[in-house]
């Protein structure tokens, strides 16, 4: 066998490029701008109407903290009826937050403010376990 390394090259950075947009499609939710926490910071900054909420189960809220000015509004059955309390107005800049990426509260979260009709939610991915990785503050 004739081995072409441009060849192989080629097919591993088709290969690896395929799997990394596999890899952010993951991490995207229509209809939702995806932010890191220095964006969050950013956006805090500019919009004093903007609501932080912590999707995170309270047990976790509280053994490790939150970010400060953060709402606890787990995802689960009355999270739409208890967002419309919090944020009446759907137009209002929401920033939605759980663990991680691959924690199921924060995605279904922003899901359910998406269903509800809000049109400027924003999904942190990242989160808790991001915020703490930079060293940025919170609430113990």
């Amino acid at each position: 066998m004739n081995f072409r390394p441009t060849l192989f090259v080629a097919l591993l950075t088709i290969t690896l490029s395929t799997w990394a947009d596999t890899q952010s499609a993951a991490l995207s939710i229509n209809g939702a701008k995806k932010v890191s926490a220095e964006e969050v910071i950013v956006l805090a900054s500019y919009d004093r109407a903007l609501v932080l909420i912590d999707a995170r189960k309270p047990n976790d809220r509280i053994a490790s903290g939150w970010i400060q000015g953060s709402i606890a509004l787990p995802a689960g059955r009355d999270s739409r009826w208890t967002l419309k309390n919090y944020v009446p107005n759907t137009d209002t800049a929401v920033v939605f937050y759980g663990r991680d990426a691959e924690h199921i509260r924060g995605r279904k979260a922003v899901r359910f403010a998406l269903e509800s009709g809000y049109k400027n939610v924003f999904w942190f991915p990242g989160g808790w376990n991001e915020w703490l990785s930079k060293g940025l503050p919170y609430v113990q």
